[in-house]
């Protein structure tokens, strides 16, 4: 993105704007109040100008290259109920676009992600899904979560109570 304003305030000729990228790595897609929507065609460094009746401003750019893979330190992931574990990411190309990845986990009442750990709420199977908006690539991480050791589950903890903690 790209902030830009004509000069007056209330030119009527806006409809003259031209803009350019040489080499032709990007291309404006859209203005829209006074913000450039910029799209990167290939990866680059380059030059991008606007004219307009004689008038141009110019600005040197660099396009980067958009994530190809997402890699997860681990595809799956075994828990106990108490105990967390990390889960981190890495995208490729290294040198792409820094991306907000948008993490989800598929039945957040099994397990919590939050700053790189996965915390379990209950016994169960999930899945956590990074993905890259921009492009819909995405990686994803099974986790199961079995009792914690001495317990069958929620059902065995319910009877132990009822009994009288036997």
């Amino acid at each position: 993105q790209l902030q830009f304003e004509c000069y007056p305030a209330d030119a009527d000729n806006t409809e003259a704007i031209r803009w350019g990228c040489s080499p032709a790595l990007c291309q404006v897609r859209a203005v829209r109040n006074g913000v450039v929507m910029i799209c990167g065609e290939r990866p680059g460094e380059g030059v991008l100008s606007v004219f307009a009746e004689g008038v141009s401003a110019s600005l040197r750019v660099k396009v980067r290259p958009v994530i190809t893979a997402i890699r997860l330190s681990a595809g799956q992931i075994q828990l106990r109920i108490g105990q967390d574990a990390g889960l981190s990411y890495q995208f490729a190309p290294a040198d792409a676009m820094l991306p907000d990845i948008a993490v989800t986990v598929a039945d957040p009442s099994v397990v919590q992600y939050q700053n790189g750990r996965v915390m379990p709420r209950r016994v169960g199977e999930t899945d956590i899904i990074f993905q890259c908006p921009q492009n819909g690539v995405h990686a994803v991480c099974r986790v199961t979560v079995t009792p914690s050791n001495g317990e069958r589950g929620g059902l065995s903890k319910a009877i132990k109570t009822l009994l009288g903690g036997i």
